[in-house]
């Protein structure tokens, strides 16, 4: 951006923000996120900054909020890792809870929430994959790297914080606790040779 200023619409404004122009790739992102709700591809909150993907996709607008759920929905919003805002009353938070208990790995008690679970788990799949292509095509290097960190997360049921010993059963709480628990990457622990306690 900073080779070619007038072809990415850098003006001297954006050009005192420094090498990174962190005020002009914001921008970017705001009138992405502002396309993007345009077209109903998302809901974009633009006083919090937070996207709530999936809740304004047609693929879950049939998906309700049934009266038996919201006891076992409640539950499971403060078991999820990822706070959410909405009240298990409206179907996004119910969307947005079932993807979360999906990659957490939690059991869930109703046969109905368990086929939602399900429905939500393959067509975010197919929604994330589609922001990455759509990402990848437009050379956004920071969306591309999340959309590929969720769908990763959703294919190994694995937060991108957790240790890839949680694949594996059988493997001891305590272990998979004391891998969590020291902050060190994986990465650097399978490339170092190091081992766990």
């Amino acid at each position: 951006m900073l080779r070619s200023p007038a072809l990415y619409g850098v003006t001297v404004d954006y050009q005192d923000d420094g090498p990174l122009l962190v005020q002009k790739r914001a921008d970017i992102a705001h009138s992405a996120a502002v396309l993007s709700e345009k077209c109903n591809l998302l809901k974009y909150e633009r006083h919090s900054g937070k996207f709530q993907v999936f809740a304004l996709s047609n693929e879950f607008k049939l998906i309700p909020v049934r009266q038996d759920e919201k006891v076992e929905l409640g539950k499971l919003l403060e078991k999820v890792p990822i706070p959410v805002e909405e009240s298990v009353e409206k179907p996004a938070a119910k969307i947005n809870v079932l993807l979360q208990a999906y990659i957490s790995q939690l059991k869930l008690d109703g046969f109905v929430l368990v086929a939602d679970m399900i429905f939500v788990q393959q067509s975010a799949g197919h929604i994330l994959r589609a922001i990455f292509e759509i990402c990848l095509k437009r050379g956004w290097l920071i969306p591309i790297r999340a959309a590929l960190d969720l769908c990763t997360m959703v294919d190994k049921q694995l937060w991108a914080s957790n240790t890839p010993l949680r694949q594996f059963r059988g493997v001891p709480a305590d272990v998979i606790r004391k891998a969590e628990g020291k902050q060190f990457p994986w990465q650097a622990c399978s490339s170092s040779g190091t081992q766990l306690p």
